[in-house]
Parts: C-alpha cells; structure tokens; sequence
C-alpha cells in the first residue's frame, strides 16, 4: 500500500501561440502565465451535461483579446501561476487566485469575463474638474492608520523542497518598524517574483495614501473601475 506520493508536474493547457507554425493558433503545452490558466478555468469543463470543474463558459462569454493582452503582460513583468488545487472552492476564489498571481482583477466590466490590470499608457477615457464636479463634494483624505511598515510575502520556495518560505521588504522611508502586514501569494513559486511583489505592496504602503472623491452627474458612469481619469485645475 502505498502511503505517500510526490512529484514534479507540469501543467498544459491552450496558449494563443503567435509564432505557431503556420500562423497565430492555439497550442495546448506547459505554460505558467497566469493568463492562459484563468482562460483554461473560465472555460471549465462540461461532460455530459455536468460540469467537472471551471466555469463552464462559452467563448462568447470570455474577453478572449484582453486575456490575450494581459497574457503578453505577464510575459514580460515574468508573473507566473503555479498552483495545485486540492480542495473543493468557488470558481470566483479560483479566478481571484489567478488573476493576483497576474497582477490583475476579474470583472465583467465589458459584458464579458475578463480582467483588469495596471496597464501602460492608457487613454483618457474621462476629464474631472471644477466645471463638473457637485460644489462642496470634494474632498482628500490620508490614511494614516493600519498601514505596514514591514511587508511579508509567502511563497513556495522549490530550492527548499517545495516548503513555504518568505520574503520580507521595509516600507520606505520607515524608521522604526512596529506593524508587519503578511500575506501568502498563491501560485508563486519563484522568489525573485516574491520578491517584486512585496517591493510593490510596500510602495503602494508609502506612496498610495491620499484619497481622493467627489461626486458628479450621469457623465461619472462614463468612467469606470480600470479606466484613466484625468483630473485638470482652474
């Protein structure tokens, strides 16, 4: 009777393969890029009118061409998602799982699964200002509570036989170090990621205080969770 077993896997799935051989196709091979797994969970499988794992969408319910784009994204900040699912759990904590591994966050925003990520040189998509602001609604605010001073991110180190280990990042300009914020990144498995990770969540604890909101008219929905707004000042 076997009572212990282990081993080294690789996972395949369908990565959108641009230098395929006879043009840009989809090939199912290993891959780590969080993208092409959040695409391989949204999909799920169906056998027999019962769904064995996933979501269970169609394509035509997936923003198959964002997925894509945010694939290229992982690429190249090397963000990578390797993950062994060994218990029951909701296909929006699976897809959540995912999608921090990448950076990003899912949404329906488009009508369809998808996912929203910091991108690079976005258009504006809407311009806030005195002229359509309701008088007496702004206002700015500092978080000065709850925040880090030192940051602990958790990962599965393979050069320590697959064992938990960590990472641990000062908040800039910190002087003396009182509270520790800790959290586990599901799916890393490399520390130099680790390592990126907690350097960004300790940034975001020193440089993302401010606040800021208004309140504004109809013409505000134009604008919605991922898109750029520039503010301008009279």
């Amino acid at each position: 009777q076997l009572q212990n077993f282990s081993a080294i896997a690789q996972g395949f799935c369908d990565v959108w393969d641009e230098a395929a051989q006879g043009g840009p196709r989809w090939v199912k091979k290993a891959t780590s890029n969080p993208a092409w797994w959040f695409l391989w969970f949204a999909r799920g499988k169906i056998k027999n009118g019962v769904r064995v794992y996933g979501a269970g969408l169609s394509d035509d319910q997936i923003d198959i061409d964002g997925i894509k784009a945010w694939a290229n994204f992982c690429d190249e900040k090397r963000l990578t998602f390797n993950y062994v699912l060994t218990e029951a759990t909701s296909v929006h904590s699976v897809l959540t799982k995912i999608a921090r591994a990448g950076r990003a966050s899912y949404s329906w925003q488009s009508g369809k699964l998808g996912v929203i990520w910091d991108q690079a040189d976005l258009p504006v998509v809407a311009m806030i200002g005195p002229y359509n602001i309701k008088s007496g609604s702004f206002e700015v605010s500092y978080i000065n509570d709850q925040t880090a001073d030192n940051i602990v991110v958790n990962f599965i180190n393979p050069k320590r036989n697959w064992e938990l280990d960590d990472v641990r990042v000062t908040v800039p300009n910190v002087k003396n170090s009182n509270t520790t914020a800790e959290l586990t990144l599901d799916g890393c498995t490399d520390v130099d990621m680790a390592a990126r990770e907690a350097n960004l969540i300790a940034a975001s604890q020193a440089f993302h205080r401010r606040r800021v909101s208004w309140q504004m008219d109809v013409e505000g929905l134009l604008a919605t969770r991922g898109d750029v707004v520039q503010a301008s000042h009279d």
